[in-house]
């Protein structure tokens, strides 16, 4: 049986230490990539937008707003496009519900009324 010392081991390890002022260490670090870095930058601007947009005195009107401004909105001819078709559905379904007999009649008293 062999007999185990007390000794530290005369072993090298392959990892770097670095020694602070006071005598500590810590295990030295490789420098972050270009990429790394422009990654940690964005992830800290996303989170000061988050902490800016969520802040304590918020309505909820203003927040509704904020997100709503994030979303695309129609062009000029794309919400003139749009409301030509709500108007075109909107003559079709009238039109089919004047066809359908059974609901002539009560629709047309309905309309009267108003």
């Amino acid at each position: 049986m062999e007999k185990q010392s007390d000794a530290p081991s005369t072993t090298e390890s392959t990892e770097e230490t670095a020694v602070t002022e006071d005598g500590g260490s810590f295990e030295a670090f490789e420098e972050p990539t270009g990429a790394q870095l422009q990654e940690a930058q964005r992830e800290m601007e996303r989170a000061l937008k988050d902490m800016k947009n969520k802040s304590a005195g918020d309505s909820t009107l203003s927040r509704y707003f904020r997100e709503m401004a994030n979303h695309p909105v129609l062009t000029p001819q794309q919400e003139v496009e749009a409301a030509k078709e709500v108007e075109r559905l909107e003559i079709g379904y009238w039109k089919a519900l004047f066809s359908y007999a059974p609901a002539f009649e009560t629709t047309a008293l309905v309309l009267e009324q108003v």
